[in-house]
């Protein structure tokens, strides 16, 4: 019920609802994570954190729960602590390319921020990006964004590629299409 409520755009209610869950299942890491993401939708952020923490303690290799934190810390405007989360997200879900593609655009966004080109950075976010794209070759959002990447670095010729081949892939997401678009005829200019 309390996932039908947060469906259904009851927040306040869906906390009540998942509160009493976790309370009768405290061990059952799905309870938390949608108990998270109700927090998360009432921009109770630390407390959806400490929720999704719980998930992950009780089932390490809990992807959704550890994308969603990742993804709430970099909302919070905590970078650095997003890119930690999406290095554990890397090591305790391989297989899952997500961890991989949000710590490479977290890199990028640093990147952005410090408006430098550490040597530690680049070659990071290079790697997530190349391993998100190994797992999810026809992602449309990875080639987007290690074009993003390329674009930053100054290397137009590789950012207008990666746009081409994520045109080629017909993403269902209109957002991917839109964005990546724009970094070409921004690389263009």
């Amino acid at each position: 019920k309390g996932v039908t409520a947060l469906d259904s755009g009851s927040a306040a209610e869906a906390v009540s609802l998942l509160s009493r869950a976790c309370a009768r299942m405290p061990n059952f890491p799905p309870a938390h994570f949608n108990y998270g993401n109700a927090l998360a939708a009432l921009s109770r952020s630390d407390d959806a954190l400490g929720t999704y923490a719980r998930a992950i303690e009780l089932k390490p290799d809990f992807a959704d729960a550890r994308l969603n934190a990742g993804l709430l810390l970099e909302r919070m405007g905590r970078l650095e602590d997003a890119i930690g989360a999406f290095r554990s997200m890397t090591r305790a879900c391989p297989l899952d390319s997500r961890g991989y593609h949000n710590l490479g655009v977290c890199l990028e966004k640093l990147l952005a921020r410090k408006n430098i080109k550490t040597k530690a950075i680049v070659p990071e976010a290079l790697a997530a990006f190349g391993r998100a794209l190994e797992l999810s070759p026809q992602d449309a959002n990875i080639h987007c964004a290690l074009g993003t990447l390329y674009s930053r670095l100054g290397d137009y010729a590789q950012a207008l590629e990666l746009t081409r081949r994520a045109v080629d892939r017909k993403s269902t997401r209109l957002n991917s299409s839109h964005r990546c678009i724009s970094y070409a005829v921004f690389c263009l200019k």
